[in-house]
Protein backbone atom coordinates (compact mmCIF):
# COMPACT_ATOMS: atom_id res chain seq x y z
CA UNK A 1 0.00 0.00 0.00
CA UNK A 2 1.05 3.27 -0.28
CA UNK A 3 1.91 6.16 2.57
CA UNK A 4 -1.61 7.01 4.19
CA UNK A 5 -2.14 11.17 4.99
CA UNK A 6 -1.16 10.07 8.44
CA UNK A 7 2.45 9.71 6.95
CA UNK A 8 2.51 12.91 5.08
CA UNK A 9 5.59 13.04 1.81
CA UNK A 10 6.46 16.58 1.05
CA UNK A 11 6.24 17.94 -2.13
CA UNK A 12 9.67 19.06 -4.09
CA UNK A 13 10.88 22.00 -2.64
CA UNK A 14 10.69 24.41 -5.54
CA UNK A 15 6.78 23.36 -5.83
CA UNK A 16 6.09 24.38 -2.57
CA UNK A 17 8.12 27.21 -2.43
CA UNK A 18 6.07 28.89 -5.49
CA UNK A 19 2.90 27.21 -5.17
CA UNK A 20 3.10 27.51 -1.84
CA UNK A 21 5.08 29.73 -0.10
CA UNK A 22 4.90 32.91 -3.02
CA UNK A 23 1.15 31.84 -3.38
CA UNK A 24 1.50 31.32 -7.24
CA UNK A 25 -1.66 29.11 -7.84
CA UNK A 26 -3.73 31.87 -6.94
CA UNK A 27 -2.77 33.31 -10.47
CA UNK A 28 -2.48 29.96 -12.15
CA UNK A 29 -5.19 30.24 -14.26
CA UNK A 30 -4.22 34.03 -15.57
CA UNK A 31 -3.40 34.69 -18.57
CA UNK A 32 -0.89 37.48 -20.17
CA UNK A 33 -3.54 40.64 -21.47
CA UNK A 34 -4.65 39.85 -25.47
CA UNK A 35 -2.62 42.87 -25.79
CA UNK A 36 0.78 40.70 -24.88
CA UNK A 37 -0.04 37.14 -26.94
CA UNK A 38 2.61 35.85 -29.63
CA UNK A 39 1.62 35.24 -33.19
CA UNK A 40 1.57 31.55 -32.07
CA UNK A 41 -0.37 32.58 -29.08
CA UNK A 42 -2.86 34.01 -30.65
CA UNK A 43 -3.57 31.03 -34.05
CA UNK A 44 -3.90 28.65 -30.95
CA UNK A 45 -6.63 30.70 -29.36
CA UNK A 46 -8.36 31.45 -32.85
CA UNK A 47 -7.82 27.79 -34.38
CA UNK A 48 -9.76 26.69 -31.03
CA UNK A 49 -12.29 29.65 -31.07
CA UNK A 50 -13.47 28.89 -35.34
CA UNK A 51 -12.92 24.92 -34.56
CA UNK A 52 -15.96 24.92 -31.95
CA UNK A 53 -17.94 27.25 -34.77
CA UNK A 54 -17.47 24.60 -36.76
CA UNK A 55 -17.67 26.72 -40.31
CA UNK A 56 -18.39 25.17 -43.89
CA UNK A 57 -14.79 23.99 -45.31
CA UNK A 58 -14.95 26.85 -47.87
CA UNK A 59 -15.04 29.40 -44.85
CA UNK A 60 -12.83 27.54 -42.55
CA UNK A 61 -10.07 27.53 -45.54
CA UNK A 62 -10.02 31.35 -45.62
CA UNK A 63 -9.54 31.56 -41.65
CA UNK A 64 -6.73 29.31 -42.44
CA UNK A 65 -4.79 31.79 -44.76
CA UNK A 66 -5.92 34.86 -42.74
CA UNK A 67 -4.14 32.70 -40.06
CA UNK A 68 -0.73 32.23 -41.88
CA UNK A 69 -1.46 35.63 -42.95
CA UNK A 70 -0.73 36.56 -39.49
CA UNK A 71 2.26 34.21 -39.00
CA UNK A 72 3.73 36.04 -42.38
CA UNK A 73 3.69 39.62 -41.19
CA UNK A 74 4.65 38.70 -37.59
CA UNK A 75 0.72 39.98 -36.21
CA UNK A 76 1.22 39.85 -32.28
CA UNK A 77 -1.66 40.33 -30.16
CA UNK A 78 -1.10 44.29 -29.61
CA UNK A 79 -0.80 44.86 -33.75
CA UNK A 80 -4.46 42.58 -34.28
CA UNK A 81 -6.09 44.35 -31.93
CA UNK A 82 -5.05 48.17 -33.44
CA UNK A 83 -5.04 47.20 -36.55
CA UNK A 84 -8.13 45.66 -36.51
CA UNK A 85 -10.03 43.86 -39.40
CA UNK A 86 -8.81 46.43 -42.08
CA UNK A 87 -5.80 45.94 -41.72
CA UNK A 88 -5.81 42.23 -41.63
CA UNK A 89 -7.51 42.34 -44.16
CA UNK A 90 -5.54 44.80 -46.35
CA UNK A 91 -2.34 41.83 -45.47
CA UNK A 92 -4.14 39.17 -46.62
CA UNK A 93 -4.93 41.15 -50.05
CA UNK A 94 -2.41 38.93 -52.32
CA UNK A 95 -3.39 35.44 -50.50
CA UNK A 96 -6.84 36.23 -51.14
CA UNK A 97 -7.44 37.07 -54.25
CA UNK A 98 -10.06 35.13 -56.19
CA UNK A 99 -13.50 36.21 -56.16
CA UNK A 100 -14.75 33.21 -54.42
CA UNK A 101 -12.70 33.65 -51.32
CA UNK A 102 -13.12 37.46 -51.04
CA UNK A 103 -17.02 37.06 -50.42
CA UNK A 104 -16.12 34.77 -47.46
CA UNK A 105 -13.15 37.17 -46.46
CA UNK A 106 -15.90 39.31 -44.47
CA UNK A 107 -17.10 36.18 -42.51
CA UNK A 108 -13.84 34.88 -42.25
CA UNK A 109 -12.61 38.54 -40.20
CA UNK A 110 -15.63 38.08 -38.50
CA UNK A 111 -14.74 34.34 -36.84
CA UNK A 112 -11.27 35.94 -36.03
CA UNK A 113 -12.27 38.74 -34.39
CA UNK A 114 -14.63 36.70 -32.55
CA UNK A 115 -12.37 34.79 -31.07
CA UNK A 116 -10.30 37.95 -29.87
CA UNK A 117 -13.21 39.52 -28.50
CA UNK A 118 -14.20 36.49 -26.35
CA UNK A 119 -10.44 36.75 -24.98
CA UNK A 120 -10.68 40.03 -24.15
CA UNK A 121 -13.72 39.52 -22.70
CA UNK A 122 -12.50 36.96 -20.27
CA UNK A 123 -10.59 39.56 -18.55
CA UNK A 124 -7.58 37.30 -18.59
CA UNK A 125 -8.44 34.17 -16.61
CA UNK A 126 -9.73 31.53 -18.10
CA UNK A 127 -10.71 28.91 -15.88
CA UNK A 128 -9.38 24.91 -16.27
CA UNK A 129 -13.01 24.07 -17.22
CA UNK A 130 -12.93 26.11 -20.17
CA UNK A 131 -9.55 25.26 -21.51
CA UNK A 132 -10.91 22.06 -21.90
CA UNK A 133 -13.94 22.87 -23.50
CA UNK A 134 -11.95 25.22 -26.16
CA UNK A 135 -9.22 22.07 -26.10
CA UNK A 136 -11.01 19.68 -29.57
CA UNK A 137 -14.21 18.65 -30.39
CA UNK A 138 -14.10 15.98 -28.10
CA UNK A 139 -13.08 17.96 -25.29
CA UNK A 140 -16.69 20.02 -25.66
CA UNK A 141 -18.21 16.61 -25.61
CA UNK A 142 -16.76 15.69 -22.55
CA UNK A 143 -17.77 18.85 -20.94
CA UNK A 144 -20.92 18.69 -22.44
CA UNK A 145 -21.30 14.95 -20.52
CA UNK A 146 -19.78 15.90 -17.42
CA UNK A 147 -21.88 19.13 -16.81
CA UNK A 148 -25.28 17.78 -17.48
CA UNK A 149 -27.55 17.49 -14.50
CA UNK A 150 -27.00 13.76 -13.06
CA UNK A 151 -23.36 14.14 -13.51
CA UNK A 152 -23.39 17.12 -11.34
CA UNK A 153 -25.30 16.47 -8.68
CA UNK A 154 -25.58 12.92 -8.79
CA UNK A 155 -29.16 12.00 -8.07
CA UNK A 156 -29.07 8.85 -9.72
CA UNK A 157 -25.13 8.60 -10.48
CA UNK A 158 -22.14 9.03 -8.57
CA UNK A 159 -21.42 13.10 -8.96
CA UNK A 160 -18.38 12.15 -10.59
CA UNK A 161 -19.28 15.71 -12.76
CA UNK A 162 -19.14 17.50 -9.16
CA UNK A 163 -15.72 16.08 -8.31
CA UNK A 164 -14.24 16.41 -11.39
CA UNK A 165 -15.16 20.62 -11.33
CA UNK A 166 -13.68 20.25 -8.12
CA UNK A 167 -10.48 19.21 -8.54
CA UNK A 168 -9.79 20.44 -12.29
CA UNK A 169 -8.80 23.71 -10.12
CA UNK A 170 -6.21 25.59 -8.31
CA UNK A 171 -5.71 24.87 -4.75
CA UNK A 172 -3.04 25.11 -1.93
CA UNK A 173 -1.39 22.45 -1.55
CA UNK A 174 -2.95 22.34 2.59
CA UNK A 175 -5.95 20.67 0.91
CA UNK A 176 -3.39 18.03 -0.90
CA UNK A 177 -2.05 14.69 0.60
CA UNK A 178 0.75 13.85 -1.74
CA UNK A 179 2.03 9.76 -1.68
CA UNK A 180 4.17 7.61 -3.40
CA UNK A 181 3.74 4.22 -4.54
CA UNK A 182 6.95 2.28 -5.64
CA UNK A 183 6.17 -1.45 -5.39
CA UNK A 184 4.13 -2.38 -8.71
CA UNK A 185 5.46 -4.43 -11.81
CA UNK A 186 4.14 -1.71 -13.94
CA UNK A 187 2.81 1.84 -13.77
CA UNK A 188 -0.47 0.78 -15.15
CA UNK A 189 -3.04 2.83 -13.59
CA UNK A 190 -6.05 0.02 -13.15
CA UNK A 191 -2.77 -2.30 -11.28
CA UNK A 192 -1.70 0.69 -9.08
CA UNK A 193 -4.80 1.90 -8.12
CA UNK A 194 -5.52 -1.46 -6.52
CA UNK A 195 -2.70 -1.25 -4.39
CA UNK A 196 -3.22 2.70 -3.02
CA UNK A 197 -5.15 3.22 0.32
CA UNK A 198 -8.44 4.29 -0.14
CA UNK A 199 -8.97 5.38 3.76
CA UNK A 200 -9.58 9.23 4.23
CA UNK A 201 -10.69 9.02 7.77
CA UNK A 202 -7.51 10.67 9.00
CA UNK A 203 -7.54 13.24 5.93
CA UNK A 204 -8.55 16.39 7.99
CA UNK A 205 -9.09 18.91 5.98
CA UNK A 206 -7.24 17.40 3.06
CA UNK A 207 -9.51 16.92 -0.21
CA UNK A 208 -7.07 15.60 -2.65
CA UNK A 209 -4.53 13.05 -2.53
CA UNK A 210 -1.99 12.78 -5.46
CA UNK A 211 0.10 9.48 -5.76
CA UNK A 212 3.04 9.02 -7.58
CA UNK A 213 3.79 5.83 -8.80
CA UNK A 214 7.23 4.44 -9.73
CA UNK A 215 7.66 0.64 -11.07
CA UNK A 216 9.54 -1.41 -8.45
CA UNK A 217 13.16 -1.59 -11.15
CA UNK A 218 12.76 1.87 -10.76
CA UNK A 219 11.19 3.28 -7.69
CA UNK A 220 12.78 7.27 -7.52
CA UNK A 221 10.85 7.50 -10.76
CA UNK A 222 7.78 8.65 -11.12
CA UNK A 223 5.91 7.49 -13.98
CA UNK A 224 2.41 8.35 -13.59
CA UNK A 225 0.59 10.26 -10.83
CA UNK A 226 -2.54 9.32 -9.61
CA UNK A 227 -5.74 11.80 -9.12
CA UNK A 228 -7.57 11.04 -6.28
CA UNK A 229 -10.82 12.95 -4.43
CA UNK A 230 -12.52 12.59 -1.31
CA UNK A 231 -15.96 11.42 -1.34
CA UNK A 232 -17.35 14.29 0.58
CA UNK A 233 -15.42 16.98 -1.14
CA UNK A 234 -17.98 18.78 -3.14
CA UNK A 235 -20.41 19.10 0.07
CA UNK A 236 -16.78 20.26 2.24
CA UNK A 237 -17.26 23.49 4.08
CA UNK A 238 -16.31 26.80 1.92
CA UNK A 239 -16.15 24.43 -0.74
CA UNK A 240 -18.11 25.96 -4.30
CA UNK A 241 -17.75 23.56 -7.51
CA UNK A 242 -18.61 26.52 -10.02
CA UNK A 243 -18.56 29.78 -8.26
CA UNK A 244 -15.90 31.18 -5.81
CA UNK A 245 -14.46 29.47 -3.10
CA UNK A 246 -13.21 30.97 -0.50
CA UNK A 247 -9.52 30.52 -0.96
CA UNK A 248 -9.54 31.51 -4.28
CA UNK A 249 -10.67 34.57 -7.37
CA UNK A 250 -13.42 32.88 -8.21
CA UNK A 251 -13.77 31.19 -11.41
CA UNK A 252 -16.83 31.99 -14.06
CA UNK A 253 -20.09 31.10 -12.15
CA UNK A 254 -22.54 28.58 -13.55
CA UNK A 255 -26.35 28.00 -12.57
CA UNK A 256 -26.28 27.54 -8.46
CA UNK A 257 -29.33 24.85 -8.72
CA UNK A 258 -26.97 22.27 -10.55
CA UNK A 259 -24.22 22.32 -8.09
CA UNK A 260 -23.71 19.67 -5.36
CA UNK A 261 -23.75 22.37 -2.53
CA UNK A 262 -26.56 23.22 -3.67
CA UNK A 263 -28.10 19.44 -2.17
CA UNK A 264 -30.66 19.28 0.12
CA UNK A 265 -30.46 17.50 3.03
CA UNK A 266 -32.07 14.77 2.07
CA UNK A 267 -29.69 14.42 -1.05
CA UNK A 268 -26.56 14.09 0.95
CA UNK A 269 -28.87 11.73 2.83
CA UNK A 270 -28.92 9.64 0.07
CA UNK A 271 -25.03 10.19 -0.93
CA UNK A 272 -23.92 9.16 2.10
CA UNK A 273 -26.10 6.12 2.13
CA UNK A 274 -24.88 4.98 -1.27
CA UNK A 275 -21.34 6.07 -0.67
CA UNK A 276 -21.01 4.80 2.61
CA UNK A 277 -20.12 6.41 5.95
CA UNK A 278 -16.68 6.35 5.96
CA UNK A 279 -14.77 9.00 3.93
CA UNK A 280 -13.00 7.48 1.22
CA UNK A 281 -10.38 8.40 -1.65
CA UNK A 282 -11.93 7.93 -4.92
CA UNK A 283 -9.67 7.61 -8.09
CA UNK A 284 -10.39 10.37 -11.01
CA UNK A 285 -7.66 11.12 -13.46
CA UNK A 286 -3.84 10.10 -13.88
CA UNK A 287 -1.20 11.98 -15.26
CA UNK A 288 1.00 10.25 -17.91
CA UNK A 289 4.73 11.26 -17.84
CA UNK A 290 5.58 9.30 -20.89
CA UNK A 291 4.71 10.44 -24.07
CA UNK A 292 2.48 8.60 -26.59
CA UNK A 293 2.03 9.72 -29.98
CA UNK A 294 0.92 13.29 -30.21
CA UNK A 295 0.28 13.07 -26.80
CA UNK A 296 3.29 14.99 -25.12
CA UNK A 297 4.75 14.42 -21.60
CA UNK A 298 1.78 15.56 -18.75
CA UNK A 299 -1.06 14.48 -20.75
CA UNK A 300 -3.82 12.62 -18.42
CA UNK A 301 -6.66 10.33 -18.45
CA UNK A 302 -10.20 10.52 -17.20
CA UNK A 303 -10.51 7.40 -14.94
CA UNK A 304 -13.99 7.37 -14.32
CA UNK A 305 -16.85 7.46 -16.80
CA UNK A 306 -20.16 9.76 -15.76
CA UNK A 307 -21.86 5.93 -13.68
CA UNK A 308 -18.58 6.20 -11.82
CA UNK A 309 -16.96 3.34 -12.88
CA UNK A 310 -13.19 2.54 -12.78
CA UNK A 311 -11.31 2.80 -16.61
CA UNK A 312 -7.97 2.48 -17.83
CA UNK A 313 -8.66 5.34 -20.21
CA UNK A 314 -12.01 7.00 -20.97
CA UNK A 315 -13.77 7.07 -24.41
CA UNK A 316 -15.85 9.86 -25.57
CA UNK A 317 -18.77 10.01 -28.19
CA UNK A 318 -18.99 13.06 -29.84
CA UNK A 319 -20.70 12.17 -33.33
CA UNK A 320 -24.52 10.91 -32.26
CA UNK A 321 -24.87 10.41 -35.47
CA UNK A 322 -22.21 7.63 -36.51
CA UNK A 323 -21.96 6.63 -32.49
CA UNK A 324 -17.79 7.39 -33.05
CA UNK A 325 -16.02 7.32 -29.91
CA UNK A 326 -12.91 8.59 -29.24
CA UNK A 327 -10.10 7.84 -26.43
CA UNK A 328 -9.66 11.36 -24.61
CA UNK A 329 -6.39 12.73 -24.11
CA UNK A 330 -6.30 16.18 -21.95
CA UNK A 331 -3.12 18.43 -22.78
CA UNK A 332 -0.69 19.30 -20.39
CA UNK A 333 -2.33 22.49 -19.51
CA UNK A 334 -5.47 21.65 -19.40
CA UNK A 335 -5.19 20.88 -15.42
CA UNK A 336 -3.70 22.39 -12.53
CA UNK A 337 -0.12 22.72 -11.98
CA UNK A 338 -0.77 20.87 -8.85
CA UNK A 339 -1.69 17.36 -10.91
CA UNK A 340 2.09 16.97 -12.12
CA UNK A 341 4.03 17.50 -8.91
CA UNK A 342 5.95 14.99 -7.28
CA UNK A 343 7.65 13.81 -4.15
CA UNK A 344 10.86 15.69 -2.87
CA UNK A 345 13.91 12.81 -4.06
CA UNK A 346 11.81 11.18 -7.18
CA UNK A 347 12.33 12.61 -10.60
CA UNK A 348 9.82 12.56 -13.52
CA UNK A 349 10.21 9.90 -16.48
CA UNK A 350 10.09 12.85 -18.70
CA UNK A 351 9.21 16.32 -16.99
CA UNK A 352 6.51 18.32 -18.82
CA UNK A 353 7.58 20.88 -20.82
CA UNK A 354 4.85 22.97 -18.91
CA UNK A 355 6.90 22.47 -15.60
CA UNK A 356 10.13 22.87 -16.82
CA UNK A 357 8.79 26.43 -17.92
CA UNK A 358 7.24 27.41 -14.91
CA UNK A 359 10.26 26.39 -12.89
CA UNK A 360 12.35 28.18 -14.80
CA UNK A 361 10.32 31.28 -15.21
CA UNK A 362 10.34 31.83 -11.49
Amino acid sequence: MDDDVDEPINFEKRALTLYEDEEEWRHETSLKKVEDWSVAELRTWIESSVRRADPQPKLAAVVEKLLRVMDQEDMNGALLIAGGKTYLAECSSFSISNKAEQCRLTHALALVFDAVDEALKLQGSVPYWERLRRESRVGEALCDEFDSRSAVVGDDFAGIGSRLHLALKPHPLKLICLSRLSNVETAEVIEADSCVCKRATSAGQKLFKVVSVAPRDEPDVVWCNLIYVRTDADHAPGVSINGADEHTNGTVAHDAQTTPCALSKRQLRQRKKREGSARRWELLASVDFSQHGSAMPGHWHLNRNMCGDLLPHMSIRFDEESGEQCTWHGREDCCPLWWHFIPEGMAYKNMPDRIRTYYESH
